[in-house]
């Protein structure tokens, strides 16, 4: 993988994260956090909004799964009413991927 796909999957995971959080959360704030290794890029978008609770269409998550999937990376959600956490997991290392 490149670095230059590497980018382009972080920059697409931070935009459709803030994205959700404009149009869906009711967030006061919202944080970035972006944390490299040799390894792996990990990359987290939260926020202190209503969480997803039960929303019907959820077309971007799983956009940003597929993208997990296709680099051999991890998408997890995590969310409350007092939140939602976004958490990418991709490996730098992967020689092949699809």
């Amino acid at each position: 993988m490149t670095d230059a796909a590497i980018a382009d999957d972080v920059a697409a995971f931070v935009r459709e994260g803030l994205t959700n959080v404009v149009r869906h959360a009711g967030a006061g704030s919202a944080t970035v956090e972006v944390v490299a290794s040799a390894d792996e890029i990990t990359v987290e978008v939260a926020d202190d909004g209503t969480g997803i609770g039960g929303m019907s269409r959820r077309s971007g998550l799983a956009n940003l799964s597929e993208r997990a999937e296709r680099r051999a990376g991890v998408l997890d959600v995590e969310s409350t009413p007092q939140g939602t956490r976004l958490r990418l997991r991709l490996p730098v290392s992967v020689e092949s991927v699809r």
